[in-house]
């Protein structure tokens, strides 16, 4: 609670800056004034001044509306107003980049495309790495490839003959990402089978066509509401919901973990009908084709059926050794959760917890909001902070605009 001494300042401080304003407003991180019904971009707009700058090192996340934001910060209406912007600029720039796109359409997107970049250039200053390349460290990558352990053989192949899926014959593209985040689980490592059915089936129970595609490929939603999204917020508390069945799953495979999730209604107390659809879900899973090819139920923190957990972990332990701090990105929320319950195994074997969430790693997704985000990142920035030495990442909720300069060591656990 703030004081009222406090509480008086900040009201002297608004006034101020309101009137007369300061000469100059400078805005680190500017894409979060991407959306201009944000409280955070109504309250900048609030504060007068004949000068203002946004420094940013993504100016388009998703969309050109994103860049108008930030350009009509600061000059308002310099591009037209956001419908005519729409109209000369947007719409038809995006309307030529699709791959079936016109002729006639792509050739219009350039002209425009260019058009754009000539007025611009007055206004935005662009620097790439280049500038930056003297003044950082030498950085190496590699690219490791991981044989798969004779289980991971065995079950990729079965796949493919039960699919019928010929490596050398041409791909069905409408089957490509569900071929392709199935066979990711196995590749991973097989238990996630068990978590992919459960949340399937969870999902196909309440009438959703949609599998984990949305999720592995999509598996967040931006915090801040689009507003030619009028129902995004409710589609992002739905998806909320649902991900709390899957880590649930993922975190505890108990009878009573899974009740919770198969009842008809928020007051329903039927436990026979509770039962009767746990068991359903258990024997349809009794019935997949990987069922009987490995022991479910007792291969969950085994990771020497998994090439990629194995060399994760030894990476891990020699990060710990030598005081690195690492960073793991990765587009499946499945695997997330895995990585954190195997963390979770791993310190109820230690004589000490040895990893806490929130104190020696964090975790970003869709699911965390912006105001917690920024204090994991805040925490895990901190030079004495080092017990914070691992953050795992979702790609699609923190693979731009977030800064982790404090770690050296990065993984994509798998690219896509």
């Amino acid at each position: 609670m703030k004081t009222k001494v406090e509480l008086a300042d900040i009201k002297r401080y608004q006034k101020y800056l309101c009137s007369p304003g300061p000469d100059l407003i400078v805005c680190d991180e500017g894409h979060v004034l991407k959306n201009s019904k944000t409280a955070i971009t109504r309250m900048v707009n609030q504060v007068r001044t004949l000068r203002r700058i946004v420094l940013t090192g993504t100016p388009v996340q998703n969309n050109l509306k994103e860049y108008y934001a930030m350009v009509n910060f600061c000059k308002p209406n310099y591009l037209g107003s956001k419908d005519d912007f729409y109209k000369n600029f947007r719409e038809p720039i995006e309307a030529g980049q699709h791959k079936d796109s016109s002729l006639d359409s792509v050739a219009y997107m350039r002209r425009q495309a260019y058009v754009l970049n000539q007025r611009l250039k007055t206004i935005i200053h662009r620097r790439d790495f280049d500038v930056l390349r003297s003044f950082l460290p030498p950085k190496f990558e590699y690219a490791v490839k991981i044989k798969c352990m004779p289980l991971q053989e065995e079950l990729y192949r079965t796949y493919l003959s039960i699919q019928n899926i010929n490596p050398a014959c041409r791909l069905n593209v409408a089957k490509l990402f569900s071929d392709y985040q199935y066979l990711m689980k196995i590749w991973t490592h097989p238990w996630l089978l068990k978590p992919h059915f459960i949340d399937g089936y969870y999902k196909k129970r309440k009438d959703q066509d949609q599998v984990e595609t949305d999720q592995f490929f999509q598996d967040d939603s931006d915090d801040i509401e689009d507003d030619e999204e009028e129902s995004r917020t409710q589609k992002h508390t739905k998806q909320r919901s649902k991900n709390k069945f899957t880590q649930s799953i993922t975190s505890s495979t108990s009878q009573s973990t899974i009740r919770e999730y198969f009842s008809t209604s928020d007051d329903d107390d039927d436990d026979s009908i509770v039962t009767d659809r746990m068991d359903e879900v258990m024997k349809a899973m009794k019935n997949e084709w990987w069922y009987d090819m490995f022991n479910v139920d007792r291969s969950q923190f085994d990771i020497e059926i998994s090439g990629k957990f194995e060399l994760f972990r030894v990476i891990l332990n020699e990060c710990e050794s030598i005081g690195d701090k690492l960073l793991v990105f990765t587009r499946s929320l499945l695997t997330l959760d895995y990585i954190e319950q195997w963390l979770e195994h791993w310190s109820s074997r230690a004589s000490s917890p040895k990893w806490i969430k929130g104190i020696d790693y964090f975790r970003v997704d869709g699911n965390v909001s912006i105001k917690q985000r920024s204090t994991y990142i805040k925490a895990f920035n901190e030079p004495e902070n080092i017990q914070g030495r691992l953050f795992l990442i979702s790609t699609m909720a923190g693979g731009v605009g977030i800064n982790l300069y404090s770690a050296n060591r990065v993984i994509i656990f798998d690219v896509s």
